[in-house]
């Protein structure tokens, strides 16, 4: 267990990371990390990138089908690119979120 100011932050039970690892690397250890660590990420957020909401930075393309964007994203899952399949994720999010008269 370490302590941070007057916190006692214990190392993630999944993988045994330290948060004091995790601020040096960037990197958290697992998946279980943001469990064990997301009650100070909001104060490292804020310091580090100035704010703790994330916002959508890609636009929506003119002619983006979401057919298209759904096949895309099966194959892009298939083949494990799992930072492609999140990048269409997030434009079918927002074709979606603006209905049927988006482009």
């Amino acid at each position: 267990m370490e302590t941070s100011g007057t916190a006692s932050i214990a190392p993630c039970a999944t993988c045994g990371k330290s948060f004091t690892d995790f601020k040096k690397s960037g990197l958290f250890g697992c998946a279980g990390c943001y469990t064990q660590f997301e009650a100070y990420l909001p104060k490292l957020f804020k310091r580090v990138q100035g704010v703790t909401e994330h916002v959508i930075t890609q636009p929506v393309v003119p002619g983006d089908d979401l057919v298209l964007l759904e096949a895309e994203l099966s194959k892009a899952v298939s083949c494990e690119d799992f930072e492609k399949a999140a990048s269409i994720r997030d434009r079918l999010l927002i074709l979606r979120s603006l209905g049927p008269s988006a482009p």
